[in-house]
C-alpha cells in the first residue's frame, strides 16, 4: 500500500512538474514574440521616419475599410505596419499588410496581403481590374461581368469590372490599354473605390519596390482623360482621411 501512494506522490509530482514546464515555455515564447514584435516595430518606425513617412503599428479602423478584393468579411482581419506619406505630385497614400484567418481553431493559417492606396483629386465611380484567371473566367461563364474593350490583347490578360461601363471605357481609352500592356502591368490588380485607388500583392512586402508601385498609381491618374474628372467624378476630401489606431486588443 505504501508502495502504491508512494508511486502516486511521484507521479502527481511529475506531472506538476512538467505543468509547470509547459506554463513557463509557453510564456518564455510569449516574451520572445512580444519582444522581436517590439524590435520589429521600432525598426519600422525608424525606416519611415528616414524616408519621411509616418508609422502605425496597427488599426482596427483601416482593417474594416473596404468590402470586396482583396479584402473579406472576417473577424480575424487586421491592417498592421501602416505607412504613410506624400508622392511628388501630393497625393497622400497609405501601404499596410492586411491578414487575416483562414480554417478552424484546430487547422488554420494566415493569409497575408500587402495593399496600397493613393487618395484621388475626386471621387469617381467604382472600378476593378485584375488579371484574368481559369476563376475569373468561369465566373463569366455563369454571367460574371467582364467589359470588353477594344483591344483582344488587353481583354486576354485583364478581367474588367465597374458599376458604369462607360466610365470604365472611358478611363480604360487606348493610351491606357497600351500602357496596361506595358510599362503599367505592375498595376494590375487595381480598384478605383471612391476616392482611393487600391493596389495589391500577395505576402510580405517588398519596400525597395514601394516607390515604383506608387508611382504606378499616380500615373494612372495622369492618364486618366480630364473630361472623366469633370464628367464622373465628384468633390472628395481636401485634406486626407488620417487613420488613427483605435482602443483594443490586438491579436496576432
Amino acid at each position: 500500500m505504501m508502495v502504491i501512494m508512494d508511486f502516486t506522490l511521484k507521479s502527481i509530482l511529475l506531472y506538476s512538474l512538467l505543468g509547470a514546464l509547459v506554463v513557463a515555455a509557453v510564456f518564455a515564447i510569449g516574451v520572445i514574440a512580444d519582444r522581436q514584435r517590439d524590435r520589429h516595430r521600432a525598426e519600422m518606425a525608424a525606416w519611415a521616419s528616414a524616408h519621411g513617412m509616418q508609422y502605425l503599428a496597427y488599426s482596427d479602423q483601416l482593417a474594416k475599410q473596404w468590402t470586396g478584393q482583396p479584402f473579406v468579411e472576417s473577424k480575424s482581419a487586421q491592417a498592421v505596419d501602416i505607412l504613410s506619406g506624400s508622392t511628388p505630385g501630393g497625393h497622400p497614400f497609405w501601404s499596410y499588410v492586411y491578414k487575416y484567418i483562414v480554417g478552424t481553431d484546430d487547422n488554420y493559417y494566415t493569409v497575408q496581403k500587402w495593399i496600397l492606396v493613393l487618395q484621388m483629386p475626386r471621387i469617381l465611380p467604382w472600378l476593378t481590374v485584375v488579371f484574368e484567371t481559369f476563376g475569373a473566367k468561369l465566373a463569366q461563364a455563369f454571367g460574371g461581368e467582364d467589359i470588353k474593350v477594344e483591344s483582344d490583347d488587353f481583354n486576354k490578360a485583364y478581367r474588367v469590372q465597374s458599376g458604369s461601363p462607360q466610365f470604365a471605357l472611358a478611363v480604360l481609352n487606348p493610351s491606357v490599354i497600351d500602357w496596361l500592356l506595358g510599362h503599367g502591368r505592375t498595376l494590375v490588380p487595381f480598384r478605383i473605390v471612391g476616392q482611393n485607388m487600391i493596389w495589391w500583392g500577395e505576402g510580405e512586402p517588398d519596400y525597395e519596390q514601394m516607390p515604383g508601385q506608387i508611382s504606378a498609381l499616380e500615373a494612372l491618374i495622369k492618364h486618366i482623360p480630364s473630361f472623366v474628372w469633370d464628367d464622373y467624378g465628384k468633390a472628395g476630401r481636401d485634406q486626407p482621411h488620417l487613420i488613427e489606431a483605435t482602443a483594443g486588443k490586438e491579436t496576432r
